[in-house]
């Protein structure tokens, strides 16, 4: 494959190290995957790589839409009702 992680393994700009923490990811990913892109919303690296972390560990798009929507509702919930509390404690 010339695409991915095994593409990107492949050539030479991969130290070993790399291609552990990048072999660990991706196990992680197979493993914890769904919750990994509902959460990515909160934790502001996670939430700019797990698009490409998703492609690379081969995860449906499907799974990974609906998962991506699930973490998008509870980030824009937790946003949202947490400044209208706050807003709400400020005096008129």
């Amino acid at each position: 494959q010339s695409m991915g992680i095994p593409g990107y393994c492949a050539t030479d700009a991969m130290s070993g190290s790399s291609r552990k923490w990048w072999t660990r990811c991706i196990i992680f990913f197979h493993r914890f995957g769904a919750p990994v892109v509902a959460v990515g919303r909160f934790i502001v690296p996670l939430r700019q790589l797990q698009g490409y972390i998703a492609g690379s560990a081969e995860m449906g798009f499907p799974a990974f839409a609906i998962w991506s929507a699930v973490g998008a509702v509870a980030w824009v919930s937790t946003w949202g009702l947490g400044a209208w509390w706050l807003a709400g404690s400020i005096p008129a």
